[in-house]
């Protein structure tokens, strides 16, 4: 294990400390539950790429180099994934989000469905968030470890900690300022780590000296169906996520919206592969090592000390960063998708704020728990499941809600479309357990009976008018 100088622990001491004051301070702009959940619908590009760049997080950067280390080029599925979803979500998403006015994804699903399916997808929503938010506990505990040698329970307390100071007092203010300042961190250590890194291993030629072309070489090294369904589950995951579609709801108008998603989608990808060349050179040089404190210890062995610290420094940040974004995206649904929909529907906006702060809280205080018992496992594991069981719930259900022209349908069928794809997941896991991958079980259940209950709904209200136009040429 590699012991921080004094230098390291310094830059990364006043990083961390700098990056914490601007989220502390952000809760200057928050007066109300529209200011905490989408920046007033006032933020500039800016922020909102910052918010977006919260997909450089720990799957991301310490994930993609853990698994990296095991696999090679599949790695970068994650990050090549986040910049396709961006791509999408400019090119589809900005204009039928922004224009509507909404909050949530939740909201925006219930306009067309009805508050039943409104609830059914905020709560799977959260709970499918949950599973990702202490996998970022995950990486910040490796990440602590591995940098100072923190038992793994402090890590995990200390992880949740930091990232509840992020967003507890600016919400997505907080989330998008310490993202401003977190991507131009991010970007320069990565920057220094891939450069430092393909060096270190010689290059392609060097590379390829030591690994065989599959499946180090391969973005499909674990076989088309694990990272292929790896592939889609990150699409299609993110463009469900409350967290990253929040940026099509808080931006100051349309164009902003799209500049910011499309901005995203070029600074995402060559992050990931980055973190990539570190896997792999470490693989070369420290086999022996945990895959989970690959990326720290490259940078404390293999860079000068300040660009160490700073970089260290900021994998932490992103990775607290994604982390408490995460949270606040959960905590704007439970408070105005579940709370004020369920239990206070007339609540007070000051209520309804203090619940999304609450509810930031107890989500990262029970992450630490789950963390705590799964220290052991891969990190971009969780990502995956995390994003495959909320795209099966909200995929569809979305893409139906903005293809819906005005159209409202019976709440039965919104219900059924977003609750098929979870069931069918945990059907095909607990009884099948082979075959496909249950992330297109899950869709293709999702699929269908969101579009057997459109037809029916179609064909029933057809059959209504009809009667309905019969019935007044018979009283004339």
């Amino acid at each position: 294990m590699s012991v921080p100088s004094p230098l390291h622990v310094g830059v990364m001491g006043v990083t961390i400390a700098a990056v914490g004051v601007v989220g502390i301070f952000s809760g200057r702009r928050v007066q109300n539950s529209r200011d905490f959940a989408v920046s007033g619908q006032r933020a500039r590009v800016g922020v909102l790429v910052g918010m977006l760049m919260g997909i450089v997080g720990g799957a991301a950067t310490v994930g993609a180099s853990q698994m990296a280390f095991q696999y090679g080029l599949s790695g970068w599925w994650f990050t090549l994934g986040g910049g396709i979803a961006c791509l999408a979500m400019g090119l589809f998403y900005a204009g039928p989000l922004r224009r509507s006015g909404a909050e949530t994804v939740p909201e925006f699903i219930g306009r067309v469905y009805g508050p039943g399916t409104r609830v059914v997808t905020g709560v799977v929503a959260t709970l499918a968030m949950f599973i990702q938010v202490f996998g970022q506990v995950l990486s910040c505990v490796a990440l602590l470890g591995a940098s100072f040698g923190l038992d793994p329970s402090v890590a995990v307390l200390l992880s949740a900690g930091l990232m509840l100071t992020y967003v507890f007092f600016g919400g997505a203010w907080g989330a998008g300022l310490v993202g401003v300042v977190k991507s131009v961190l991010i970007y320069i250590s990565l920057a220094c780590a891939g450069v430092v890194a393909y060096r270190l291993a010689g290059g392609i030629k060097g590379l390829g000296s030591v690994f065989p072309r599959y499946p180090w070489f391969s973005l499909f090294g674990r076989g088309l169906d694990e990272d292929g369904a790896a592939a889609v589950s990150v699409v299609i995951g993110l463009l469900s996520t409350q967290t990253y579609l929040q940026v099509m709801f808080a931006g100051k108008d349309v164009a902003t919206c799209r500049k910011a998603a499309f901005a995203s989608a070029v600074l995402i990808p060559p992050t990931g592969l980055a973190c990539v060349l570190v896997g792999m050179y470490m693989k070369m040089s420290r086999p022996e090592i945990d895959s989970a404190h690959v990326l720290p210890l490259f940078f404390l062995e293999h860079t000068w000390p300040v660009i160490g610290g700073l970089a260290v420094a900021s994998l932490l940040v992103a990775v607290v960063g994604t982390g408490a974004g995460l949270a606040l995206g959960m905590s704007v649904m439970v408070a105005k998708d579940v709370y004020a929909r369920l239990l206070r529907k007339n609540a007070l906006d000051r209520e309804i704020l203090t619940v999304s702060r609450a509810a930031v809280a107890v989500i990262l205080a029970s992450s630490t728990f789950f963390a705590a018992t799964n220290l052991k496992s891969m990190i971009l594991s969780w990502a995956y499941l995390s994003m495959g069981i909320r795209g099966s719930a909200i995929f569809f259900p979305l893409v139906g809600a903005m293809l819906s022209r005005g159209r409202s349908y019976p709440p039965w069928v919104g219900i059924l479309g977003a609750a098929a794809g979870p069931a069918a997941i945990l059907m095909w896991a607990l009884f099948v357990g082979k075959g496909p991958d249950p992330l297109y079980v899950g869709l293709a259940a999702s699929a269908m009976a969101l579009g057997v209950g459109t037809l029916a709904s179609i064909h029933t209200s057809g059959r209504s008018s009809a009667r309905l136009s019969c019935g007044a040429g018979k009283s004339v």
